[in-house]
């Protein structure tokens, strides 16, 4: 029998293909615009919602307990960023980064306190 960490990789092949498939056409899309053959102003504003969708993920498909924490970093994260992005606050991650460090020990404290598969 597999390790729990391991039955997510070989038990959902098709929610890796749908990952890799939108990393690389978020991949094109920044070549794109990098390279300057289209303009993609919207997507220089909205694309901390990926960190959203991956903390969304975080909740939808744990793997362990320690998933919460990280998922809802990755939420708050991309808000914030997104929100000034459009001007609507000064948040600089540069100044907030030691967050992902006490984030870090609270989602292995959880580990430590629940420990399981997330529930499967």
């Amino acid at each position: 029998m597999l390790p729990s960490r391991h039955r997510l990789l070989s038990g959902q092949p098709g929610q890796r293909i749908l990952l890799g498939i939108g990393v690389i056409l978020l991949g094109c899309a920044v070549l794109v615009d990098n390279l300057q053959l289209f303009q993609l102003p919207m997507l220089r504003s909205f694309w901390p919602l990926g960190l959203v969708l991956l903390g969304l993920g975080r909740f939808i498909a744990p793997t362990h307990a320690g998933n919460g924490v990280f998922g809802t970093a990755l939420i708050l994260v991309g808000l914030l960023l997104t929100a000034r992005n459009l001007g609507l606050t000064e948040f600089a991650l540069i100044d907030w980064w030691p967050v992902f460090i006490i984030l870090a020990g609270v989602s292995i404290l959880v580990r430590g306190l629940f420990p399981g598969d997330g529930g499967r």
